[in-house]
């Protein structure tokens, strides 16, 4: 998962954000470590609270991240913004 790259072109399933919702729980920046381009500085986020955001009048991740900042209080609000944007959403 820390290997994903969402500017792959040849990835037929890039659209996937594989890796954002480990990028939310990890503890550390390990996509540097891996050399992929996402740079991760959010943690902290559990599971538990990443599955409760979702509700059935989330149809977008911008949606998901919206609801997710509103529910959960974390520090890293900008943070977790820019991980997002890095994944194209």
């Amino acid at each position: 998962m820390e290997n994903f790259d969402p500017n792959l072109s040849t990835d037929h399933f890039k659209w996937i954000p594989k890796g954002l919702f480990y990028d939310l729980l990890d503890p550390a920046n390990e996509t540097l470590l891996a050399g992929n381009p996402v740079n991760d500085y959010v943690s902290g986020y559990t599971n538990a609270q990443m599955f409760s955001t979702f509700q059935s009048n989330i149809y977008t991740l911008q949606d998901y991240r919206a609801r997710l900042l509103q529910t959960v209080a974390n520090t890293t609000s900008s943070q977790v913004t820019g991980l997002f944007a890095q994944y194209h959403y």
